[in-house]
């Protein structure tokens, strides 16, 4: 049941959004940059948000996990009757679509990966691994850092 709620609620997804054209040179990249306000931000959730945050899941069974995601790149899932899981994530955003894996310290897990859709009206997303398997994921209010 522990690999299952992992493979499940893993998907949390958080890609970064599709980025408009860049300008040629670096100046003019800084410049944009500082004058949204970004210079400083990092990667963002496919909603748009900082990556860095928490994350609740659903699986189709009714199983939420919080998924904690943090700038560098570690992560923590909680849910209720199993001791937290940590471990490494990363997010892709590409013309292909985008992909979350998050790779649990205990070595016995795996990597596990999702591929994840745009949000929708409500904000919620759907992350779909290799199994077919599918979570909702939505971002738990002010959790973005």
């Amino acid at each position: 049941m522990r690999t299952v709620l992992i493979a499940t609620a893993m998907a949390v997804a958080l890609t970064g959004c599709s980025q408009p054209e860049a300008p040629a040179d670096l100046e003019q990249v800084e410049e944009n940059l500082d004058d949204a306000g970004l210079a400083n931000a990092g990667p963002t959730a496919v909603d748009g948000g900082p990556i860095a945050g928490a994350f609740n899941t659903v699986d189709s069974d009714g199983t939420e996990a919080i998924w904690t995601l943090n700038a560098d790149g570690t992560f923590t899932l909680a849910a209720n009757g199993l001791d937290p899981v940590t471990g490494t994530y990363t997010n892709t955003d590409s013309d292909n679509g985008a992909e979350f894996c998050a790779e649990p310290d205990d070595a016995d897990a795996g990597k596990l990966c999702w591929d994840l859709t745009r949000p929708g009206d409500d904000g919620s997303w759907t992350a779909t691994a290799d199994d077919g398997s599918v979570l909702t994921v939505t971002r738990v209010e002010n959790s973005a850092n």
